[in-house]
C-alpha cells in the first residue's frame, strides 16, 4: 500500500493501525477472561439445564407451569460459550424449550437488557447467531458461584 504523502494523512493512518492493534489485544483478553470466568465451573450449567429438561420429562404435560425460556436460554448460551459454540437464532429458540413466539419475544427482551447479542450471519443475511454479553456471563458465573457454595455447604 502506498504512504500517504501528507504528514496528517500518515498519522492518521498509522493510529487506525494501533486502534486495530489495540482491538485485536482487547478481543483477545475478553476470550481468555471468559474461558477461565466459565472454567470456575465446568459444566455445571449445561447439568443444571439438563435436570430441568429432566424435570419436563418427568412431568409430562404439567411441566408448562415451570416454564422459564428466558433462564434456559442464557443457560444454553452460558454453555455454548464456555465450549465455545456460536448458535444460531433457531437453535436458541429450541433450546428455550417454549413456543418459537414465545422464545423470539423473550429473546428482545434479553437483548433489550443487554443480557445476549445478535449479529447477523457473514455468509448468510437470513440468519442471526446469538452469545451471551460479557455482562450475562459475569452475572450467570456469580450465580453458579452461589448454587456451588449452596451445594457443597449442604
Amino acid at each position: 500500500m502506498n504512504a500517504p504523502s501528507h504528514p496528517k494523512a500518515a498519522a492518521a493512518q498509522e493510529a487506525l493501525g494501533t486502534l486495530g492493534e489495540i482491538e485485536e489485544m482487547l478481543a483477545s483478553a475478553r476470550q481468555r477472561l471468559l474461558r477461565s470466568s466459565c472454567a470456575r465451573h465446568p459444566d455445571l450449567a449445561g447439568k443444571i439445564y439438563r435436570l430441568r429438561r429432566a424435570r419436563d420429562q418427568l412431568f409430562g404435560d404439567q411441566a408448562d407451569v415451570f416454564g422459564e425460556p428466558a433462564w434456559d436460554m442464557l443457560l444454553d448460551l452460558y454453555q455454548a460459550e464456555r465450549e465455545g459454540r456460536v448458535l444460531a437464532v433457531s437453535s436458541v429458540c429450541i433450546g428455550a424449550n417454549a413456543a418459537t413466539s414465545t422464545a423470539l419475544r423473550r429473546m428482545r427482551e434479553l437483548e433489550d437488557r443487554g443480557l445476549i447479542e445478535r449479529r447477523r450471519d457473514p455468509q448468510d443475511g437470513r440468519r442471526s447467531f446469538v452469545r451471551a454479553s460479557d455482562r450475562a456471563i459475569l452475572l450467570i458465573d456469580a450465580w453458579l458461584d452461589k448454587v456451588s457454595e449452596t451445594v457443597e455447604a449442604a
